[in-house]
């Protein structure tokens, strides 16, 4: 994944908050220093609200359960699509 976003700005990262290693809080951090204005859509399969407040604080701007929340995703994706070109602006900020 850090190949791939290498030398862009995505408007969205998409990652999942069971990583192997306790990872994905790390990333969070890393990806949301770099990229401050891209959205963070975090996924998990085991919801912990405890939990996703170090998530939350980290820079997770949506958290969704993927066996309830998954079909919204594209949802909010159209709905930041819809801001950004209301906007004019690539990030829907």
């Amino acid at each position: 994944a850090k190949k791939i976003l290498a030398g862009t700005t995505p408007d969205i990262v998409l990652l999942d908050m069971n990583l192997p290693g306790s990872k994905s809080l790390t990333l969070l951090k890393e990806y949301r220093s770099r990229y401050p204005l891209t959205k963070m859509f975090l996924l998990t399969s085991r919801v912990n609200r405890s939990i996703e407040k170090h998530f939350v604080a980290a820079g997770a701007d949506f958290i969704f359960d993927k066996y309830h929340d998954f079909e919204s995703i594209p949802l909010i994706i159209q709905h930041l699509i819809n801001v950004r070109e209301k906007n004019g602006d690539c990030n829907g900020k």
